[in-house]
C-alpha cells in the first residue's frame, strides 16, 4: 500500500496521473494473447513514467490507428487457408503472420510467390505446410491441475448421474489431450461404455492421432506407471494399447463450422479460440455450448472463457459447467 501510495503521490505531482492510467490501458489493449506485443508496437508505446504525455502524441495516436487486427497477413496464408476450406478472415491476422516465415522454411522459399508455386506443383506438400501454419499445442494432461479436478470431482460427478460420457474434443492436434480423457475414464471403469471423438482441420494432426505412436518426450510428462500401464513400447516409440485407443474416434473437419447433432457431456475447446477474430470467436463459442448437455462440462484453456451471456458457470479453472437455460 504505502509503494502505492507513493506512486499516486507521484503521477499527481506529474499533473497527468488520469491521462498516464489511460495510456497503460491503451497499451494493455495491444498485447498479444501469448503474453507480449510484437516488439515493433513495444518500441513504439510510450513508457508510462518516461515523458509527459505531451512529448510524443504522434506516436500514442499511431499506435491507436494501427492495432495488430489491422495487420494484413502474407497472400500465401490467405491461399493456403482457402485451400483447406478455411476462411481466413475468421483468423486473427497476426496469429497467422507469424507463422508464415516457418512454412518458408519447411519449403525452403523466401518468398510467398514461390512458396505458392511450390504447392501447386507438389500439392501433397499442403497438409504438412497447413499443420506448419496452425500449429497446435498440445501434450498429455495438459494444465495438470485441470485434469486432476476431472479425475477427482468432475468425472465422478457426470458418471453418477450419467454411467458413461460422450466426449469431444475440437482442434484436437495430435489427440493427447482426447487420451487422456480416455484414461481417466479407463481408470474410473467407465471407458467401455463412452464415446470419445476427436476433430481438427489439419489432416495430418489427425492421422498422428489416429496412429496413437507418440515419441518418448511427448509421453514423458506422464507418470512412469500410466505410461507403462496405457503404452507399448516399439522401438523408440511409444504406442497407446488397444484398450485406450480401439475407444477413440478422429475427424478431419473444421471445427469453426461443425454442426453435429448430438449432445456431448464433455467438450475439450482449449487455445483455438484464443486464434480467432472476435466476432468469429463469439460465433463458435455458441456454437460449441449449443452442443453441450444440460449440467455437461466445458473445458477451456488458460486464457479463455466462453462469453457471459451464454449459460455457463464456472466450477474451477478452465471448467465451466451448463446451466438450464
Amino acid at each position: 500500500m504505502k509503494g502505492g501510495r507513493k506512486a499516486k503521490k507521484h503521477f499527481e505531482n506529474r499533473r497527468d496521473y488520469g491521462q498516464t492510467l489511460e495510456s497503460i490501458l491503451n497499451s494493455l489493449a495491444y498485447i498479444h494473447f501469448e503474453g507480449a506485443a510484437p516488439k515493433h508496437l513495444v518500441r513504439e508505446l510510450p513508457g508510462p513514467c518516461s515523458r509527459p504525455r505531451s512529448a510524443a502524441p504522434s506516436r500514442a495516436r499511431a499506435v491507436r490507428r494501427n492495432p495488430p487486427s489491422a495487420i494484413h497477413p502474407e497472400p500465401f496464408a490467405v491461399w493456403l487457408l482457402q485451400q483447406a476450406g478455411l476462411d481466413p478472415a475468421a483468423y486473427r491476422a497476426i496469429a497467422v503472420q507469424r507463422r508464415v516465415a516457418a512454412c518458408f522454411r519447411l519449403l525452403r522459399v523466401d518468398s510467398g510467390k514461390a512458396a505458392r508455386e511450390l504447392l501447386e506443383r507438389q500439392p501433397h506438400l499442403v497438409p504438412r505446410t497447413l499443420n506448419v501454419l496452425l500449429i497446435g499445442v498440445t501434450e498429455f494432461f495438459r494444465d495438470r491441475a485441470v485434469f486432476e479436478h476431472l479425475r477427482r470431482v468432475s468425472i465422478p460427478e457426470l458418471l453418477a448421474g450419467r454411467g458413461r460420457l460422450r466426449v469431444y474434443s475440437a482442434g484436437v492436434s495430435d489427440g493427447q489431450e482426447l487420451c487422456s480423457m480416455a484414461m481417466l475414464l479407463a481408470e474410473a471403469g467407465a471407458l467401455a461404455g463412452s464415446y470419445l471423438l476427436g476433430a481438427d482441420c489439419r489432416p495430418e494432426a489427425i492421422h498422428r492421432a489416429r496412429s496413437g505412436c507418440y515419441s518418448a518426450g511427448a509421453v514423458s510428462t506422464l507418470e512412469l506407471d500410466w505410461r507403462e500401464r496405457w503404452f507399448e513400447r516399439e522401438g523408440g516409440m511409444f504406442v497407446l494399447r488397444p484398450e485406450i485407443s480401439r475407444h477413440l474416434h478422429w475427424s478431419v473437419e473444421n471445427v469453426l463450422t461443425y454442426r453435429s447433432i448430438n449432445e456431448w457431456d464433455v467438450i475439450l475447446f482449449r487455445n483455438v479460440a484464443i486464434y480467432l477474430e472476435p466476432a468469429q470467436s463469439v460465433l463458435i463459442w455458441e456454437t460449441i455450448v449449443s452442443r453441450l448437455s444440460v449440467g455437461g462440462l466445458l473445458v477451456t484453456g488458460k486464457a479463455e472463457r466462453p462469453p457471459g451471456q451464454l449459460p455457463m458457470t464456472r466450477i474451477a479453472p478452465c471448467i465451466f459447467r451448463k446451466e438450464a437455460a
